[in-house]
């Protein structure tokens, strides 16, 4: 699992709300491919 982001290097940091996915403030969900995404803080993507 990544901790910094592919794009732009920076720290994803740490995700306490979400046991199984402890990396990414924030996250995003893609109900279509059943995935869950941690988002950048600094690009966004």
């Amino acid at each position: 699992m990544y901790r910094s982001c592919i794009f732009c290097s920076a720290n994803l940091g740490a995700n306490q709300a979400v046991e199984e996915f402890p990396v990414g403030r924030s996250l995003a969900f893609d109900a279509w491919k059943g995935r869950l995404w941690a988002v950048c803080p600094r690009c966004g993507r």
